[in-house]
């Protein structure tokens, strides 16, 4: 154990400090080592230059940027919390410059704002993943009550109202039906996956699968936003698509009425029997039969039937 204590404490850093610190951009984070300047242990850092979170945002690939260090040493100091990271508990702040070659160096942030706000982004850094799953769980619950809210609705929608419907009526009401079934089904998906994720095997065989396994562990909250982006959006759709059937139901045109089956007695007493149609003859029917002809009768009687 070292003889300096552990004390949680922002420290003021001079460029003499910070220029024994080096790195390298890879991908979207900057990968800095160097000594802590209190208590001169060896420190690594990594600064995510993509932020992804319930409210976050996105640097982009930056050339300069402010961030937040900590002392990440490892040694063991007095009173130290048992919670990583490890070590003597200073934080700083510092202005990372990258190279062309991406090459990094540290030197004094000199904007107070800057230093606070880079503080600030390295304390939301820790336990992002915990609160997108969170928040994600949260949604399940949301988009649970949506399928519940179909449910309700698809027994308000019942086959008589759809029946009465005119074919494109019909067709029109299925669609906007299985959008909305679909899209809630894949809500709720992509907001389980958010939450809990989804079993996966990975071989670790070399350092390279190895660096695969951390660079995917790095992305993890991004894809975690995406999926609850995912979740959202689908929701939004499901329920607009629940909408519209409604509305279907009710603006679009109804079928016409089918024509009855009937069984006609003529005044010389043959039976004809089809399907009425209008007629124009006074007295007269128009009887469609069953092979389409069409035969007009004097009617003795008429009398309606379920089949011929």
């Amino acid at each position: 154990m070292t003889e300096l204590a552990h004390r949680a404490a922002r420290v003021t850093v001079l460029d003499a400090q910070l220029r024994q610190w080096h790195g390298s951009q890879v991908g979207s984070t900057l990968r800095l080592a160097g000594p802590c300047p209190v208590c001169r242990h060896a420190c690594t850092a990594t600064v995510s230059l993509r932020a992804t979170d319930l409210e976050g945002f996105d640097p982009g690939g930056a050339t300069s940027v402010t961030a937040g260090f900590a002392c990440t040493c490892g040694q063991e100091h007095a009173g130290q919390p048992a919670s990583p990271p490890k070590g003597c508990g200073r934080t700083w702040t510092g202005h990372a410059e990258v190279a062309e070659d991406g090459t990094v160096t540290l030197r004094p942030a000199d904007d107070p704002y800057l230093a606070e706000a880079a503080e600030a982004y390295r304390i939301a850094q820790a336990g992002r993943v915990d609160r997108l799953k969170a928040g994600a769980e949260k949604w399940i619950a949301g988009t649970t009550a949506l399928l519940g809210v179909l449910g309700i609705v698809g027994v308000s929608l019942g086959a008589d109202q759809v029946a009465a419907l005119d074919v494109a009526g019909k067709v029109w009401t299925a669609v906007a039906v299985v959008v909305a079934v679909g899209a809630a089904a894949v809500a709720i998906q992509q907001a389980y996956r958010a939450a809990y994720g989804q079993p996966e095997t990975r071989t670790i065989a070399d350092d390279a699968d190895l660096l695969a396994w951390y660079t995917a562990q790095q992305d993890l909250p991004e894809a975690i936003g995406r999926r609850l982006r995912g979740a959202a959006r689908a929701s939004a759709t499901s329920l607009g698509a629940l909408v519209v059937a409604i509305g279907l139901t009710w603006f679009m045109p109804a079928a016409e009425p089918a024509s009855p089956l009937v069984k006609v007695t003529s005044q010389d007493q043959s039976i004809v029997c089809g399907t009425l149609l209008k007629s124009g003859t006074p007295g007269a029917v128009r009887v469609r039969r069953a092979d389409g002809t069409v035969a007009e009768v004097q009617v003795s009687s008429l009398a309606p039937v379920e089949k011929c």
